[in-house]
């Protein structure tokens, strides 16, 4: 009797050590994990300062050094799309830590989310504003200006070996400010003239689009364009139109991911077309110096009762501090749609069938920057099975940080 009723009691004694030592054993991990990375920490060694921080957080060790340390061992090797995720985190242990605030502001810099980050600044301590020289942000982000001519080949011609079109020639000016730190404001004016074998095109376009920075790595972008198109015929009467193009799309960026999808509107020409966009983008190396993307398009100019499909892709990289290329490839079938979140419109009769465009960016300073684009373009004529081609150039400046 007596050995049947201790049998309990030794369970229990043993089950207590267990517990005790198992607890006792999480406790020295903590002390070693701080003690580790803070060496590490010290040591530049930033390598096993991750691998090290990663396991610790898998099994439930996260505070506010430990996510500073990992942040900045990320930000120090210029992955900044998973450092930002870990000065958030250390944020969310302690708001008001000026450090902390400080790297988050330059991770987002450093990827290109200026309005996440200007919306982040309105949060700081006058010190540290007055450290990052935000005290005098300036109300205007950047302007640019830029032109250029497109250039169909001698592929699309009459009986008499001439051009159906002559060279045609665009302008652009554009900028973007923001509005209280909130959100930006982006606008373009653009203006494009060409004479055709039918006559005279002359089109005026303005374009805005508002970027607005959300919780949680969310953000919204609604755009819209105002079109206007003076068509003089070959004998002299001249028609004007007006049109409106409407879009957004909703993004969510995932450490090395952006994901994005959109709609846009347009009645252009007696065509109301609904066009539905889903795009992703990868950081390559968690930042921008290498970054792929790809987007799809779903549109419908006969109220869905078909439904077509276009997609474009783009690998963008910096090889050098001072210069950056992008390379975009744009397939399309059936109908020409409207891209890049109403910004690019295509009205013409001729389906556009395929393009690439190689763009390169060379920065002189920190004020000025050059660009330039050169295109081709693969047009079917409209109700024929013939195609032809156009040759784009472009060349424009880029003005930072003004007023």
């Amino acid at each position: 009797m007596i050995g049947s009723n201790f049998k309990p009691v030794l369970y229990l004694f043993i089950f207590s050590l267990f517990f005790l030592k198992s607890y006792s054993q999480n406790e020295i991990d903590a002390a070693e994990i701080e003690t580790k990375t803070l060496e590490f920490y010290t040591n530049k060694n930033w390598n096993s300062l991750i691998s090290l921080g990663d396991e610790a957080l898998k099994n439930g060790n996260d505070y506010f050094y430990l996510r500073m340390r990992l942040g900045i061992a990320y930000y120090e090797q210029k992955n900044y799309c998973l450092a930002l995720g870990h000065f958030k985190k250390a944020i969310d242990f302690n708001a008001t830590d000026d450090l902390a605030n400080e790297y988050l502001y330059y991770s987002y810099t450093f990827i290109g989310k200026e309005e996440e980050a200007r919306k982040l600044s309105a949060t700081f301590s006058a010190e540290l504003k007055d450290k990052l020289g935000l005290n005098n942000t300036p109300l205007i982000d950047f302007i640019t200006v830029s032109g250029g001519s497109k250039m169909a080949n001698n592929s699309f011609t009459d009986s008499n070996n001439a051009v159906y079109f002559e060279q045609a020639n665009f302008f652009e000016f554009g900028l973007k400010h923001y509005i209280k730190n909130k959100f930006s404001l982006s606008h373009a004016l653009n203006t494009f003239s060409q004479d055709t074998w039918i006559g005279e095109i002359n089109q005026n376009q303005y374009y805005a689009l508002a970027a607005l920075p959300l919780k949680n790595n969310w953000s919204f972008a609604p755009a819209f364009q105002v079109l206007q198109l003076k068509f003089t015929g070959i004998n002299s009467d001249t028609k004007t139109n007006n049109y409106f193009v409407g879009s957004f799309l909703v993004n969510k960026s995932v450490k090395k991911f952006d994901f994005s999808i959109g709609s846009t509107y347009s009645a252009i020409a007696s065509i109301t077309q609904y066009n539905h966009f889903a795009n992703v983008t990868y950081s390559v190396l968690g930042n921008n110096k290498l970054v792929l993307g790809f987007t799809d398009y779903l549109h419908t100019s006969d109220k869905y009762a078909t439904l077509n499909n276009s997609f474009s892709t783009f690998v963008y990289f910096e090889p050098l501090k001072f210069a950056a290329f992008k390379l975009s490839y744009f397939k399309n079938l059936n109908n020409n749609i409207i891209e890049e979140n109403g910004y690019l419109i295509n009205n013409s009769t001729d389906l556009t069938t395929n393009r690439f465009s190689v763009l390169a960016n060379f920065r002189i300073n920190k004020t000025f920057s050059v660009f330039t684009l050169y295109q081709i373009e693969t047009k079917k004529v409209y109700l024929q099975d013939s195609n032809y081609q156009y040759n784009v150039l472009m060349a424009g400046i880029k003005i930072n940080s003004l007023f």
